[in-house]
């Protein structure tokens, strides 16, 4: 099985690959230096597509050997032994349903998400109703834009015999909504009469739209506002839930999370029908590879709805030790001494940062790391002159990290050897092996590289996959940077420009943002650069 990732320690997040492609597959996440751009691996169809733009190095191709999404992961089996939970007390009853209580469902998420695997279940359930005649159903599903990732919106209405109805729900009429997607489910509340209750995932897929907001005016909703905006709004009529979390550490796959927010509905006493009609439609709906890991969902999803603590420990790595490793492993002669540098100029750092801006230590360990990588340290006690300055400049937490993650950038560049290093560091072998180990019985890598080298007023650029011995060779040839005094020459002087504007004067969100907004490589950063402040 092949699988492209983007290594984030080389990613410089400018976002050229989802301009170039407007692929749904790649994602967003977070590290020291801010939003990077990942893939995910749930949607991404592995046609190699973003990786030949040849923009950055980032890219890789891992194949794993004998790959199955659950073979080979370590289960927790105390989760998934079948017991009795208790059935609920239904909301609403079909009882109430054929005494005229109308009875509407909303189901809304992405295409991709499983969206239709909860509404063919539930339109399958409304078939049977324990054998009724005395309600009726309808259902429709609007799925126009699934191929990319649009909404999907499902509707089911159960209404007494012989009353006329409409298919889909008006405004302010379901009793439940239903969505595996955070964001998607937050644009459908308006479904949802004074009474209903929405079950959402804690998540949500980025869209194109959020990767491609580099947040000139205000940083791109994130999953922690947005929750606690949902949970102000609705108080108690809110269930978030880590549905996806828990479909992907036990079954492997997150879109299981559709048959997992069904449990959760149902064990909340959200939907009329009884346990063996929905059992029942599962086995009518579901191929029969797939049926038991529905119905492993199913399960779990009650249980998530019971208050049960579904999250699987995972061993805890202390970032700084590996920052440690990675500095040593980087060194032929001097690796003691490095690290010992490490250790205290990040503890004098976390001396001259004031706590109350929030600032994580593995942040600043991580920077002093990259300075370390780079050149040994030797602007390390300009940087610590420079974040002190920044301190009486920047008061509040969000620019305060803005300008301090921009501000590190400026004192290293992400050349060839500094990359060379990133490619086999030890964080990128524990994210491997988080990732893959347990997908197969083995897994190689693939480097998917371009080299580019300024050799007097030549640039010469070539397609290259390196191994892991070129890689370590490379890591080690800082001598380069003598040997080709023009190499990187422009990179070298934007960050000398925007360090000084940087220490200049207090700037606001906008100008800071304009700042840190001047990345990726080579041409790339030199255009943003050149729309920014003009020509070079």
């Amino acid at each position: 099985q092949k699988f492209y990732q983007i290594n984030t320690d080389a990613c410089e997040d400018c976002r050229a690959c989802v301009e170039m492609t407007g692929c749904p597959g790649l994602s967003q996440t977070f590290d020291a230096y801010g939003s990077k751009v990942t893939i995910d691996p749930q949607i991404c169809v592995s046609d190699s597509y973003c990786t030949k733009i040849k923009v950055c190095p980032s890219f890789e191709l891992v194949e794993v050997a004998n790959y199955h999404p659950t073979k080979y992961r370590a289960q927790s089996d105390n989760i998934l032994i079948d017991k009795v939970l208790p059935l609920p007390v239904k909301v609403k009853t079909l009882d109430s349903i054929a005494s005229g209580s109308d009875y509407r469902a909303v189901v809304t998420g992405v295409g991709g998400s499983g969206v239709t695997t909860i509404s063919r279940v539930l339109a399958e359930a409304a078939k049977v109703m324990g054998n009724r005649t005395d309600i009726d159903f309808k259902f429709v599903d609007q799925k126009g834009l699934a191929q990319r990732n649009g909404n999907v919106t499902s509707h089911l209405a159960l209404y007494k015999k012989g009353k006329s109805h409409a298919q889909v729900t008006p405004m302010g009429g379901a009793d439940v909504l239903l969505s595996p997607d955070l964001l998607d489910g937050s644009h459908h509340l308006a479904f949802l009469n004074a009474k209903g209750m929405a079950i959402l995932d804690q998540k949500f897929q980025i869209p194109l739209s959020l990767l491609l907001d580099r947040g000139f005016d205000k940083n791109p909703v994130n999953e922690k506002v947005l929750s606690l905006k949902l949970k102000d709004l609705l108080k108690e009529r809110i269930k978030l839930l880590p549905m996806k979390e828990v479909s992907e550490n036990h079954l492997g796959k997150s879109v299981y999370a559709s048959a997992l927010i069904l449990g959760a509905a149902f064990q909340l006493g959200l939907i009329p029908f009884e346990l063996k009609d929905l059992e029942d439609a599962f086995s009518r709906t579901m191929k029969k590879t797939e049926l038991e890991n529905n119905l492993k969902a199913f399960t779990l999803g009650r249980r998530l709805a019971l208050g049960e603590d579904l999250s699987i420990a995972k061993k805890e790595v202390s970032m700084i030790e590996l920052y440690a490793q990675s500095i040593k492993e980087s060194s032929v002669f001097n690796g003691a001494g490095l690290v010992s540098t490490f250790k205290e100029i990040n503890s004098e750092l976390k001396t001259i940062i004031p706590e109350t801006l929030n600032v994580p230590g593995e942040f600043t360990a991580r920077y002093v790391h990259d300075l370390l990588i780079f050149d040994r340290g030797a602007n390390l006690q300009s940087f610590v002159n420079d974040v002190k300055k920044i301190v009486s400049l920047y008061k509040t937490e969000e620019l305060f990290k803005m300008a301090l993650r921009t501000l590190a950038k400026t004192y290293f560049i992400k050349d060839e050897v500094y990359i060379a290093h990133m490619m086999i560091s030890p964080m990128r072998r524990l994210e491997d092996e988080n990732t893959f180990k347990e997908l197969g019985s083995s897994y190689k890598k693939t480097f998917i590289n371009r080299p580019s080298f300024d050799i007097g007023d030549k640039k010469v650029e070539f397609d290259f996959s390196p191994s892991n011995w070129m890689l370590k060779l490379m890591r080690h040839a800082r001598f380069l940077r003598r040997m080709l005094p023009s190499w990187h020459n422009l990179e070298k002087k934007i960050s000398s420009n925007i360090r000084g504007k940087l220490l200049s004067k207090s700037m606001d969100f906008k100008e800071l943002k304009a700042l840190e907004n001047v990345k990726g490589y080579r041409q790339v950063r030199y255009d943003m650069y050149t729309t920014l402040e003009g020509p070079l």
